[in-house]
């Protein structure tokens, strides 16, 4: 069975250019995070637990911006392809990381989203350099302790990378490993995160 996909032109070109437009123009809302991946491990590494910015759309099952509802009909578009099999819409939201041409490392910390069964959708904003990776090593258990000990192991073995590039929707199951890595041409690289939870 399939459980990574990679759709282009899912959307239209002018839906497309509109959300870029809203998210980069002056006045939309950015907060700083500084652990982008995780609070809890490699706080002191910003290359691998590396700072960014954060806008929230949907959180603990409530909405969070009034942005959502712009980004709500791209929302029910991917779970409308039926990939994959879902019961309630987990978390949305926008991150954002500027341009590091001083790291060293290929990508960011590996790392499992949700601690029960879920499906990732990653929408790229703008085109951009900054792939994404999926890697070969995945959770079954989701295990929170366990999956603290294989992230701090940093032993991937990348599965598939994919370059940002705008109105492309990347689509794989929960339970693989994967992470951003820093654009290093472009000064920056956007992408909506957005989780569908699989529970009952």
């Amino acid at each position: 069975m399939d459980d990574i996909f990679v759709l282009d032109g899912l959307i239209t070109k002018s839906y497309a250019n509109m959300i870029e437009q809203r998210v980069t123009e002056n006045k939309f809302p950015w907060y700083f995070n500084k652990h982008l991946v995780t609070d809890q491990i490699f706080t002191g590494d910003h290359d691998l637990n590396h700072v960014g910015h954060n806008h929230f759309l949907y959180e603990d099952r409530e909405v969070q911006s009034p942005f959502f509802e712009f980004i709500h009909p791209l929302i029910l578009t991917i779970a409308d392809q039926k990939l994959f099999d879902y019961d309630m819409l987990e978390r949305a939201r926008f991150n954002l990381t500027q341009r590091n041409t001083s790291s060293k490392r290929d990508y960011h910390l590996p790392h499992i989203d949700s601690e029960y069964p879920h499906w990732i959708a990653i929408y790229y904003v703008n085109d951009s350099d900054g792939d994404t990776y999926i890697f070969e090593e995945r959770t079954e258990d989701f295990d929170h302790e366990l999956d603290i000990e294989t992230m701090l192991k940093m032993d991937f073995h990348v599965k598939k990378r994919v370059t940002p590039k705008k109105g492309r929707v990347l689509i794989f199951d929960g339970r693989y490993y994967h992470t951003s890595s820093f654009c290093k041409e472009n000064p920056y690289r956007v992408v909506l995160n957005i989780n569908y939870g699989k529970i009952f």
